[in-house]
């Protein structure tokens, strides 16, 4: 693994270590740790976490409309 490689792996799991852990004290997801390798957790989300991502599939697209469509009046 070369040093950008590492320098990703470790920032991805800093920033990303404490949201999955909020996340699961809200009961949205479980983490486990892989019975192949321990460094590694597999994260899957609960009945309630579905349920959030079913309420929330649409936030981006709309999102991304919104910008477009400022984006079309804005330019001149």
């Amino acid at each position: 693994m070369n040093y950008d490689a590492l320098k990703l792996k470790t920032s991805f799991s800093v920033t990303l270590t404490p949201l999955l852990k909020k996340m699961e004290a809200q009961g949205l997801l479980l983490r486990t740790r892989s019975s192949v390798d321990e460094r590694s957790v597999i994260v899957s989300l609960t009945q309630k976490g579905y349920q959030l991502r079913d309420q929330t599939v649409d936030i981006p697209g709309k999102i991304g409309s919104c910008i477009r469509s400022e984006t079309q009046f804005s330019v001149r």
